[in-house]
């Protein structure tokens, strides 16, 4: 949104005289309004110090992939490398294995549940 205001600011800079910048968007379809405030020379400096450094990198061909929310925009998210690393990781957690087994009384051995109603008959 921060990019958005400062193609408005430049937009209507000689027009008006702007001290500060109030960035809404509407996700009708998820029912959310967001606004957030910022002011001229906080946006200014954001971009100087932080968003032209950035794109910078990223026109070389350098600096650091992040993975997160904002990937679900990406043009190349199906064969982002971050993205499969991260998501990789958050994948081992389903496949941990557990700290403890349950054991079938009377036994002392470890069991292992069947999805099926009738054990004997899949045999």
């Amino acid at each position: 949104m921060m990019c958005y205001a400062l193609g408005a600011l430049e937009a209507f800079e000689d027009l008006y005289d702007i001290n500060g910048i109030e960035m809404t968007i509407f996700q009708l379809h998820r029912e959310n309004v967001s606004t957030s405030t910022i002011s001229k020379d906080e946006l200014l400096t954001w971009a100087t110090e932080v968003l032209m450094p950035t794109a910078a990198l990223a026109y070389e061909g350098k600096g650091e992939f992040k993975a997160g929310d904002h990937c679900q925009f990406c043009k190349v998210k199906a064969t982002c490398r971050k993205r499969t690393e991260t998501n990789l990781e958050l994948a081992k957690y389903d496949f941990e294995m557990p700290a403890t087994l349950s054991l079938t009384p009377n036994t002392g051995t470890a069991s292992i549940k069947s999805n099926y109603s009738d054990e004997n008959s899949y045999s």
